[in-house]
């Protein structure tokens, strides 16, 4: 379903589909949600409203169903043949890669999750996300705690190592 980008401060692309009365929203702190038996109506009036998050909160949230979709999938899901190549491309400029695994799709997902300011900066100076908001979790990217007194995974080697501001830019994420 094809997703429109709003102006909000909690909301980041709307999306619905008429004939199977279905709602998604991508929140800003992470999540993409459906939202299955929305009228069209109540679609017509979020995208109209004034305050698109007090418009969900009041309207959407407590009334319809909702289920939290993979963001993961979502992302890498929607990749075509040509990013597809360009990405193993990518990766074979870096170590020896003859097709994309998970490895790379997450890698890949990693570098959208930085685009689109999921990852930030912990006290520490390490960067981190919040796991429950990225729909996967910091172990699943194979580094070691680098701090033994705070913990945390360094995701700023992942970042250097893996190019993932080149990755951002050949997906035109940014």
């Amino acid at each position: 379903m094809k997703r429109e980008i709003v102006k909000s401060s909690s909301i980041v692309s709307v999306g619905y589909d008429a004939g199977k009365k279905v709602l998604e929203i991508e929140f800003i702190r992470g999540g993409l949600y459906s939202y299955p038996d929305v009228p069209e109506d109540i679609f017509v009036r979020l995208m109209n409203s004034d305050s698109k998050g007090k418009f969900f909160t009041s309207e959407i949230r407590d009334v319809y169903n909702s289920e939290r979709l993979s963001t993961l999938e979502r992302v890498t899901g929607k990749l075509t043949k040509e990013q597809k190549r360009i990405l193993l491309d990518h990766f074979n400029s870096i170590y020896e890669c003859s097709t994309l695994t998970q490895h790379e799709f997450k890698i890949t997902y990693l570098a959208w999750l930085w685009a689109n300011g999921l990852v930030y900066r912990e006290q520490s100076g390490m960067s981190t996300f919040e796991e429950s908001e990225a729909g996967v979790p910091l172990t699943d990217y194979e580094i070691t705690f680098e701090d033994e007194n705070t913990g945390g995974v360094n995701l700023d080697l992942m970042y250097s190592y893996y190019g993932l501001d080149e990755i951002v830019h050949l997906m035109k994420w940014k």
